[in-house]
């Protein structure tokens, strides 16, 4: 079934008889054999003459089976399984608004402050801002001409025309005195109480005044402060003061 040939070298090569498809003459002599399957060709020292022969007798009629491909015998990779979908990217969070700030707490020593006390404070607001409200004006008549009101000389009586002043310029004549000082009012600004009550608490435990619904009132008739109908204060701009 071996066929026993010559390499150029000379170092003897056998090769399958039954796998040799290809004999080839070489100019210069010997032959080029190429076998089936392992994809090289051989140059040997014996002629074409020599080697069909050599390659005919050694044949043993056995058939020549297909090689399988180099491919084929490589295993086919698995399938891969296709990768889950990626899961949405989370939505960005919404920019957090700031906190508010909080309201003003008085702090734990302060002296409590009464109902009684927060509704005599709140009282002498309202009649403040009564007193700050112009009364409707009436019309002069056509046949008398309004005497102009003036304010009494030091030392006198009130008179009827002193008495006739406009509400607004009498309040403002006999507002109440502050006891505290422009820096304790820009201090008292800053804390910012928002109710009455508690403006009472901070006025007894931050700045010891004798008389806080006085303090108050105070507030009010200077500018400082504006009250609703709730006992909730409102913090007037520094220019209004």
């Amino acid at each position: 079934m071996f066929v026993r040939l010559t390499k150029k070298d000379g170092t003897p090569i056998w090769l399958n008889a039954n796998l040799i498809v290809t004999v080839e003459a070489v100019r210069n002599g010997g032959s080029i054999v190429v076998p089936v399957g392992d994809g090289l060709d051989y140059e040997v020292r014996e002629s074409v003459e020599r080697v069909i022969p050599m390659v005919e007798e050694a044949q043993d009629g056995s058939p020549v089976l297909p090689i399988p491909s180099t491919d084929a015998l490589v295993p086919s990779p698995e399938p891969v399984p296709e990768l889950e979908a990626a899961p949405e990217a989370a939505s960005a969070p919404a920019p957090e608004e700031p906190p508010a700030k909080p309201d003003f707490v008085a702090p734990a020593d302060a002296p409590e402050t009464s109902e009684a006390e927060a509704a005599n404070a709140v009282a002498a607001v309202a009649s403040i801002k009564a007193a700050m409200e112009p009364p409707a004006e009436e019309k002069p008549s056509k046949r008398t001409r309004k005497a102009k009101a003036k304010p009494a000389p030091p030392g006198k009586s009130a008179t009827e025309g002193e008495r006739k002043l406009p509400a607004r310029r009498r309040a403002s004549a006999r507002r109440t005195p502050l006891e505290l000082s422009a820096e304790q009012i820009d201090r008292l600004r800053s804390m910012a109480p928002r109710t009455i009550k508690k403006i009472l608490n901070t006025l007894k435990a931050q700045f010891k005044v004798s008389d806080a619904e006085m303090t108050v009132k105070a507030l009010v008739e200077n500018g400082i402060i504006s009250v609703d109908d709730h006992e909730r204060a409102t913090w007037l701009p520094a220019a209004n003061a």
